[in-house]
């Protein structure tokens, strides 16, 4: 198994049902996520147990992207963190873009 990691860049889904990773086993009853394996079970998807048409599970794995720092003080002057904001905000602007 590799070490290193990964993430995928897809749009933030409401609900589980409006996600392209929910696989519904019997419609509007039971739905797994196939993006998210049960650490007590060796399939590769994990039963979505709230109600997947109106929200979605604080397990779900699809993450929002961190903010961007601010570059400048309210004054005008640069922030304190100013070359690391700068490529944080690259970093975080290449990653919405998928382009990282």
């Amino acid at each position: 198994m590799s070490d290193k990691k990964g993430f995928i860049v897809t749009d933030i889904p409401r609900t589980c049902l409006d996600c392209q990773f929910c696989y519904e086993i019997h419609e509007g009853i039971e739905a797994c996520c196939s993006i998210m394996n049960n650490p007590n079970d060796t399939s590769l998807m994990r039963e979505i147990d709230k109600d997947y048409c109106q929200e979605k599970p604080d397990w779900c794995p699809i993450k929002e992207f961190p903010d961007k720092k601010p570059l400048y003080a309210e004054n005008g002057d640069r922030a304190l963190d100013w070359e690391f904001n700068v490529g944080w905000n690259s970093c975080v602007t290449k990653m919405e873009r998928g382009t990282l």
